[in-house]
């Protein structure tokens, strides 16, 4: 299931949103109004005859759309029952959707990033192990901080948004170091080292920081070449995002103009994954590579 985010929502948080859309989709689509009532309904039941309680729709709004998440697991539980009794009972749903523990825990995930940081952040952040293909530019977690601010400027932002988004890259890099960071597996269109985002001097200095870290233990960079014959074609870049434990399942997301698309139903996951298989599998080694980034940024 694909749907649009903000930039600034994390792993956990993205996917709370993903998977409640996905429950709503399982319900028919309902209103929010209808929703809304019958999650009341739920509360006043189990209170005394005549109490006050309900879920405002604007609150239930908000956790739709991302802009926020529920400050108590209670509240959004009477909403949780209302669409999976909607969908036909939990009998008819996948367990994903319908085991409250699991909720519990990604709510808690997802609560928790937005008590840690009132900053937005990448969605690697959270993520142990990171697969990615690239056929524009440099995947961000690996961009130099000139490289970032040439790529904002290529976009269609305001002055205002380009330097949030500068300051986020800036305050998210910091998530991959040689030691206790995620591992990062990035396969590189060939054409990515040719790009001059920036210039040339911006490029070269860009292409000597992937050499450097390429020698690190939990970072694998991998060039496709333009010689390499009847490549997967996916036709576009994405990102593989797996994350501890099994609260969080994998997730695929691509980048878009307005946002970002997460995708986690389990048939999209194992597309995504054969074609990082395959690009892998057709790209040059860790040590062809490497020489190919040393001779792309010596030949600038």
């Amino acid at each position: 299931m694909g749907r649009n985010f903000g930039d600034g929502e994390t792993g956990a948080r993205g996917l709370f949103v993903a998977r409640l859309a996905e429950l709503w989709a399982a319900a028919g689509n309902p209103t929010l109004e209808r929703v809304a009532g019958a999650a009341g309904a739920r509360i006043r039941g189990t209170r005394a005859r005549g109490a006050a309680g309900g879920v405002a729709v604007q609150r239930i709004s908000d956790w739709r759309a991302g802009r926020n998440v529920p400050a108590r697991f209670e509240s959004l539980v009477p909403v949780l029952l209302t669409l999976i009794e909607a969908a036909g009972g939990a009998a008819e749903v996948p367990r994903r959707l319908s085991d409250l523990g699991a909720w519990h825990r990604l709510w808690k995930a997802a609560r928790g990033e937005v008590d840690s940081s009132r900053v937005g952040c990448l969605p690697e952040a959270t993520a142990t192990l990171i697969r990615a293909f690239e056929c524009l530019l440099i995947p961000e977690l690996l961009q130099t901080e000139d490289y970032a601010r040439a790529v904002v400027t290529l976009g269609y932002w305001t002055r205002s948004e380009r330097l949030r988004r500068v300051e986020l890259h800036r305050r998210c890099r910091d998530i991959l170091a040689p030691r206790g960071g995620p591992t990062v597996w990035a396969v590189l269109d060939e054409a990515v080292l040719r790009r001059p985002v920036g210039g040339a001097q911006v490029l070269r200095a860009q292409l000597e920081h992937l050499v450097e870290m390429s020698s690190w233990p939990n970072v694998v960079i991998q060039v496709l070449p333009f010689g390499a014959s009847g490549h997967t074609p996916v036709g576009t870049s994405f990102t593989l995002l797996r994350f501890a434990g099994r609260a969080l399942p994998d997730i695929v997301y691509l980048h878009q103009l307005n946002g970002t698309a997460y995708l986690n139903r389990p048939a999209e996951l194992d597309l995504y994954r054969r074609a990082m298989d395959c690009l892998a599998t057709q790209a040059d080694s860790q040590d062809r590579s490497r020489a190919r980034l040393m001779a792309a940024a010596a030949g600038l």
